[in-house]
């Protein structure tokens, strides 16, 4: 045998090198796939982890308390902990008709917990007693550094003696529409 490996050796080494760049090319091959794979896994891990993490406020108005106020909730659903930076309301058609809630600005909200205000006695000390028109809500916060705010909410709102008549939330309006009317204007 000894003298047979001697006599072919040459041929040997040959084989012993084709079938060590096969099992190298297998080898690369199963690497690239596994290197795919684990990318996608990451690519995953990381969009599960943002959707997790993801700052989420919900606001809510309750007009239809028993004691006639007008009941503002902002509540934190999402995860990580929020700093309401800003929450204001303003008279759609009056600029200068701007109220800020500043009891609600730098208020710290921990995953599932809200804050309440009641609106009406800020809302008749801008508006008046006796007032109808379009409110526009805005809610700006902080979460892990960055700035956000919640899509704006309009209302169509009637106050009447100080008292809330009508508090009914309606679709953006387009320039120069009165959002309470439906369908298109001139």
């Amino acid at each position: 045998m000894l003298n047979w490996l001697n006599v072919n050796a040459g041929a040997v080494q040959g084989i012993a090198t084709v079938v060590l760049v096969v099992i190298t090319l297998v080898y690369a091959a199963i690497t690239f796939w596994y290197t795919r794979v684990s990318k996608q896994a990451l690519q995953e891990n990381r969009r599960q982890f943002s959707e997790e993490w993801r700052p989420l406020l919900y606001v809510e108005v309750d007009p239809n308390t028993p004691d006639g106020s007008l009941d503002l909730s902002i509540i934190n659903v999402g995860k990580p902990s929020v700093v309401v930076r800003r929450c204001s309301v303003q008279d759609y058609g009056n600029v200068d008709a701007y109220m800020m809630l500043s009891t609600l600005s730098n208020s710290c909200l921990i995953s599932g917990q809200q804050i309440e205000h009641n609106l009406l006695p800020r809302l008749v000390e801008i508006c008046g007693r006796t007032w109808k028109g379009v409110l526009v809500m805005s809610v700006s916060f902080v979460a892990l550094g960055e700035e956000h705010s919640l899509p704006l909410s309009y209302y169509d709102v009637i106050l009447a003696n100080g008292a809330l008549m009508q508090w009914m939330k309606i679709p953006k309006p387009t320039h120069g529409q009165d959002p309470r009317l439906p369908g298109p204007q001139p």
